[in-house]
């Protein structure tokens, strides 16, 4: 599978006239991380980002949205389990056909991984589901491990240097 990520309309656009019918969107669910790394709110990316998907539904283009500081932020600490369903519920409700869970700052703890991947697989057991996860705390490997065991089956990763995140 070849995709993009995409950030805004004009970016669904390039990618569709590059022949991508499949892209991703990723939304923040800590305010702090998106206003440092966007200078907006995070419910403002919620609802931007909430259109772009629906416009790339409409279009045939299925999307995959990731959620950034799902295992927690930074600079805010643990967010909330709450916070992190109610925005999937937007992204799927929009047309998300796929939610990619990000450990954006290298956070997670295998039995974290579990729970969540556990409850977003309870509230929408059609969404393929994957992982983006960093090895910041030397827990990589075992929180991929801990989702495989709860049915991820996809997985963002880097080899050889090459890939990163860009909002830590």
């Amino acid at each position: 599978l070849c995709s993009a990520l995409v950030r805004n309309e004009k970016g669904l656009e390039r990618a569709r006239r590059s022949g991508l019918d499949r892209v991703s969107v990723t939304v923040p669910v800590s305010d702090t991380e998106s206003r440092k790394h966007t200078g907006r709110p995070a419910v403002e990316q919620l609802e931007a980002k909430t259109r772009l998907i629906q416009t790339a539904a409409t279009a045939g283009v299925t999307v995959q949205a990731g959620v950034r500081c799902a295992f927690g932020c930074v600079f805010e600490g643990e967010v909330p389990t709450t916070v992190v369903l109610d925005t999937i519920g937007h992204l799927v409700a929009a047309g998300a056909a796929g939610i990619n869970l990000s450990d954006t700052a290298g956070l997670a703890h295998p039995r974290q991984v579990q729970h969540l991947v556990g409850l977003v697989r309870a509230a929408h057991p059609d969404i393929e589901l994957a992982l983006h996860l960093h090895d910041t705390r030397g827990l990589g490997l075992v929180n991929l491990y801990a989702g495989y065991e709860a049915g991820v089956r996809v997985f963002d990763a880097a080899a050889g240097g090459l890939g990163s995140c860009p909002f830590v």
